[in-house]
């Protein structure tokens, strides 16, 4: 395959991509990366050809092969090798290698065993040089992430580590303190930059919502997972007072069966002035109406190195309610939303509540202005 254009090209492993939408953050982190920098790179992109929790292909591919892909209309097209099992075999990865020739590997994530440890081996057999390699965690080493089936992915890093793997690679860190986690976890001698993750652009003009004093409409968008903490979120509802009408969506796929049956006993549980509904998969380009259809988001995640859903949210003008292990902090003074412990989950959702439409409103305005202050103050295209 000769590189016609002159574009450097790039290399990007990882399970999920586009069509697929279902892991959430970290494809659409890489989806929007791929968009920003294609007038500069020509990629190439190695995933699954299902979606997460899915066993069925997607429509209109051809498995274990390049397909032709646009990610939008008029972008320029890329190459997407769909994988029919769990990524190539590491024999076939390196044919691959030699016949694109990359000037970067970029592996997207942490934790999925081929996708990862075979450009590793391939480094350590020499077969690829350390200088083309570039990992990104994407959130999965945060101390809150790691909480999660903790003996597992310690035992995974720890047996890593031992075996030399991650000694000397080139990091890609989406904030200062995902640096420090690469750090933390693999030593001082790393060689990390830094550059953000590329949201969507905010709305111009969001449009502003209907608010009375005792109600609210809250979502939840994410995967289910015990990290997302929905069931301490379902259980904090359990002690509204009656005077507060709160209506939940959940919306996002169901990573951990278990840990969704605890909510479901817990939503049976919940007070007639609670209602809750779970709405399954949502589509991306329905994201932004189901949030403005709603007064805030709500997800106390235990850690999110970027937290797409809660930039969305305050990109159409709605507040959020969220943890203090996010990027989005000062939530409060910014009048954007909310930082609160899970103790005072319950208190912050009945005064949310309890707003009447001009208090609402500043909080609209404050969660919109954070969005768009964000997005202008990054120079994307620089940073990577």
């Amino acid at each position: 395959m000769m590189n016609t254009e002159g574009r450097k090209r790039i290399l990007v492993l990882y399970e999920y991509f586009y069509p697929g939408y279902k892991a959430g953050g970290p494809v659409q982190s890489l989806q929007n990366m791929v968009l920003a920098l294609q007038d500069y790179y020509e990629f190439y992109v190695i995933a699954n050809a299902y979606d997460l929790n899915d066993t069925d292909y997607y429509n209109g591919i051809t498995t274990d092969d390049w397909n032709e892909v646009m990610l939008v209309k008029d972008a320029r097209p890329i190459q997407v090798w769909y994988a029919s099992h769990k990524s190539p075999g590491i024999v076939q990865l390196k044919q691959i290698i030699e016949e694109i020739q990359p000037y970067k590997i970029y592996i997207n994530g942490m934790f999925a065993r081929t996708i990862i440890q075979y450009p590793l081996w391939l480094r350590r057999l020499g077969a690829i040089a350390t200088d083309d390699l570039i990992v990104a965690p994407r959130g999965m080493i945060q101390e809150g992430a790691l909480a999660t089936k903790s003996t597992k992915k310690k035992i995974y890093l720890g047996l890593m580590r031992s075996l030399g793997l991650f000694d000397q690679l080139h990091w890609h860190a989406t904030t200062v303190d995902e640096a420090k986690d690469i750090n933390r976890e693999f030593g001082a001698a790393q060689q990390i930059f830094v550059a953000g993750n590329i949201p969507r652009q905010p709305l111009a003009n969001y449009v502003q919502a209907e608010k009375h004093s005792g109600k609210l409409q809250l979502l939840y968008l994410s995967v289910i997972t015990a990290k997302k903490q929905l069931l301490e979120t379902l259980q904090s509802l359990m002690h509204l007072p009656e005077h507060c009408s709160v209506q939940l969506t959940i919306a996002g796929p169901i990573k951990e069966t278990d840990y969704w049956a605890k909510c479901a006993a817990v939503i049976k549980q919940l007070p007639q002035h609670v209602q809750v509904n779970y709405v399954g998969d949502v589509y991306p380009e329905k994201v932004s109406l189901l949030m403005q259809q709603h007064h805030a988001l709500v997800l106390m995640s235990k850690g999110e190195n970027f937290g797409h859903a809660l930039f969305e949210s305050m990109a159409v003008g709605r507040p959020i309610i969220t943890s203090h292990h996010t990027p989005w902090n000062d939530l409060q003074a910014k009048q954007a939303g909310w930082n609160v412990e899970l103790v005072d989950l319950t208190n912050t959702i009945e005064q949310v509540a309890m707003m009447n439409q001009e208090q609402y409103d500043l909080y609209c305005n404050g969660a919109h202005q954070m969005a768009i202050n964000y997005f202008s103050q990054q120079d994307f295209i620089q940073q990577y």
